[in-house]
């Protein structure tokens, strides 16, 4: 029989597009799901696991109407596509003041991950704002991290208890932490 269409690496005849035309004559009220597993176990189109390329299939049957070939069923429901209508990521303002200093003096740098937690609305936002390609919602499993520093400093080495200035002991960073949420008000806060 000569092929009429090729699709994925399967080559289709005549013959093959009458039984599909006939499988949606014999159920004109399914849906186009059931229609393309079907299509799938009488052509045994298959993985090589076995399961039916019932996707696939689904594909070639638009294309097939596409091309006037075959007329599939009207479709049962629309599921609705989230992605399709999300918006943009709401901007998390951020303190951009310039900072001035040497490398080391950022160190030590923690990369976190952010993904399901309170933080991955700075990450996206971040990214919407400074990414040159902006955000878009990845697709699949994916990491987002971001790199934080707290380090404020490192000891002089000398130790508290010291009778001289001269460093006696190794150097160790100086971490500051907050106490209060809004601890940039209260510290310009005048008295």
């Amino acid at each position: 029989m000569e092929k009429i269409i090729a699709y994925r690496g399967r080559s289709f005849t005549s013959q093959d597009i009458t039984t599909i035309r006939g499988i949606i004559a014999s159920h004109p009220d399914r849906s186009r799901r059931f229609i393309s597993q079907e299509v799938c176990r009488e052509l045994n189109w298959r993985q090589s696991n076995g399961v039916l390329k019932d996707m696939v299939c689904r594909s070639f049957l638009l294309l097939l109407e596409a091309n006037s070939l075959i007329e599939l069923p009207p479709r049962k429901c629309t599921p609705p596509n989230p992605l399709a209508r999300r918006r943009n990521p709401t901007k998390v303002a951020v303190d951009q003041t310039l900072l001035e200093s040497y490398l080391k003096d950022f160190f030590p740098i923690r990369l976190e991950p952010v993904r399901r937690t309170p933080m991955e609305k700075l990450f996206n936002s971040l990214v919407h704002e400074y990414h040159y390609l902006g955000y878009t919602q990845p697709v699949g499993e994916h990491l987002k991290y971001i790199a934080f520093s707290h380090n404020v400093g490192e000891t002089t080495g000398r130790g508290k208890l010291s009778p001289s200035n001269k460093p006696l002991l190794s150097k160790k960073s100086i971490f500051v932490y907050p106490l209060s949420k809004n601890f940039r008000s209260e510290l310009c806060h005048d008295v």
